[in-house]
């Protein structure tokens, strides 16, 4: 039975935050979506999250993976939605509206690929800030430029069964995917809020920041992109910043200060 929208999410020990994304789900108006829940062999505590959440999932499978991307690509077989989109463990949709807001765009879609405006949230749920409209969207002074992937919806014919995603790629393997689909110059915007992305989700590792930069590297050799020494510089220069106060810094203060900036930039 064919679906609206396909919502694929992997899992690995995922908490209580887990919650937030079924329960959006459930709520929504007009149901018409899948949920893929695809987990990497979990801890009992985590499975015990999923499993008391089964009645909006309807395929699950808890198994060893290589990565998020080695995960994604199980699912992609599995699709029944005419779109796709991806969240993590405690994003979830802005509103029980959504669907039926989509619904109304989508139906008449233009367009291969389309994103709308995503909520970046605390643990309360108070917004810290709202990523809208992306200039530039591609490759863009010597770094990947995207909209939030939980933003972002993509039509089915895109995807090409458990292949899809590049698995050499640890966090821009949906960037890399994106950018091969050769969608991004006629993709459309949604002038909407789509969902709320959970702010401790992109606060990462120190170590992930240094991942950026390198598969940044990677992205640009694949695809035979060209930067400049000022533009190298200048990236390197940010990511390095980040790393630096990531280490120095605990968590709590430098995630205190990342909430400040992006009250500020937007990002």
């Amino acid at each position: 039975m064919s679906k609206l929208i396909t919502i694929i999410t992997s899992t690995f020990n995922i908490g209580p935050e887990f919650n937030l994304t079924a329960e959006s789900i459930r709520s929504q108006e007009g149901g018409d979506c899948q949920w893929i829940v695809i987990d990497a062999e979990s801890q009992p505590e985590s499975l015990a999250i999923i499993n008391a959440n089964k009645d909006v999932i309807d395929y699950y499978i808890s198994e060893k993976d290589s990565g998020i991307y080695d995960a994604w690509n199980k699912a992609c077989d599995k699709i029944l939605g005419e779109w796709v989109i991806f969240f993590g463990a405690g994003d979830s949709f802005y509103s029980p509206k959504s669907i039926n807001l989509l619904r109304e765009v989508l139906n008449v879609s233009k367009h291969k690929i389309y994103y709308g405006k995503v909520n970046v949230v605390d643990e309360n749920m108070n917004v810290i800030c709202c990523r809208g409209k992306t200039e530039n969207i591609g490759w863009y002074r010597g770094k990947p430029n995207m909209p939030c992937h939980q933003g972002v919806f993509q039509h089915r014919t895109l995807f090409s069964g458990n292949k899809t995603f590049d698995t050499r790629y640890k966090i821009a393997g949906d960037t890399k995917f994106l950018i091969g689909t050769n969608e991004l110059e006629n993709i459309g915007y949604l002038d909407l809020v789509v969902s709320n992305m959970l702010e401790q989700g992109i606060s990462g590792r120190p170590e992930s920041k240094l991942m950026i930069l390198q598969e940044a590297r990677m992205l640009e050799k694949d695809f035979g992109f060209k930067t400049n020494c000022l533009e190298r510089y200048s990236y390197n220069l940010r990511i390095y910043t980040f790393y630096a106060m990531m280490k120095i810094f605990p968590k709590n203060i430098y995630s205190f200060f990342a909430k400040i900036r992006r009250k500020f930039t937007g990002s």
